[in-house]
This record gives structure tokens, sequence and C-alpha cells, in this order.
């Protein structure tokens, strides 16, 4: 990786062209490390997740703010309701 701006920016795209992807906690937990890491040379991080109908990159977005500790704001209601196996971890 090369430094080429004082902004760290990650985009999750998913790993399937079948259609929308939900990235397990494995997953995103893998990623951590890189994005503590990168963040440690830039001014500000952008941590982006495709989203969808399907709302799985809402429900990632969550995840990964619980991993990376960055505050334990709650998810909606509906997506709870929705995805309350994968926010509860």
């Amino acid at each position: 990786a090369f430094r080429t701006s004082s902004i760290a920016y990650v985009r999750f795209c998913g790993r399937s062209f079948a259609g929308p992807y939900q990235y397990t906690e494995a997953e995103l937990e893998e990623w951590t490390q890189r994005i503590e890491k990168v963040s440690r040379y830039a001014k500000q991080t952008f941590v982006v997740f495709s989203n969808a109908t399907t709302a799985h990159g809402l429900v990632n977005t969550f995840q990964m703010k619980r991993l990376l500790g960055l505050g334990p704001r709650r998810a909606p209601r509906e997506l709870v309701r929705r995805f309350g196996k994968e926010l509860s971890q």
C-alpha cells in the first residue's frame, strides 16, 4: 500500500457477483487490524459498505463499528428484528 492522501478509504463491496453480500463476523474481524493500521497514518478514515434493499451493508456497518470499538449506538429496532443474531454478537 502507498500513502497518497491524508484520507484512508476502505470499501467493502462483497465477495460475490451473484448479488448482495453480507460479511460474516469472522470476515470483518480479518479487516480490523488493517483498518486500525491505516487509520494511524490518516487524518480521516472512511469504511464504506455496499448496500442494497437487503440491508446487509447496514448490518455490517454496525458490526464493524462494534469490532473497532467505535461506540455503543444501537441499530434501529427493525434492523435488530431482522438481523438479531448478527447484531447481538
